[in-house]
């Protein structure tokens, strides 16, 4: 999406394509949209990755609930 939104008005300044408004909607639609879905993605990779992160950091539990000090057994 971005990089449509890249190329098409780089056509536009080279003259390939005649701006128009539309173009320039459709191009800025096509980048907003791109940045949106980027950052959506980027968000739930870095959630995803802060969340098998701290899995990995969890001590194990102890089923047991006797004093790790052994002083009132």
């Amino acid at each position: 999406m971005v990089s449509l939104g890249v190329v098409l008005p780089f056509l536009t300044v080279m003259g390939v394509l005649e701006s128009t408004f539309f173009l320039a909607f459709l191009t800025f639609l096509l980048q907003l949209g791109g940045i949106i879905i980027g950052t959506i993605v980027t968000s739930q990779k870095v959630l995803e990755g802060r969340r098998k992160y701290r899995q990995k950091r969890k001590p194990p539990v102890e089923n047991d609930h006797e004093s790790k000090t052994d002083w009132m057994k």
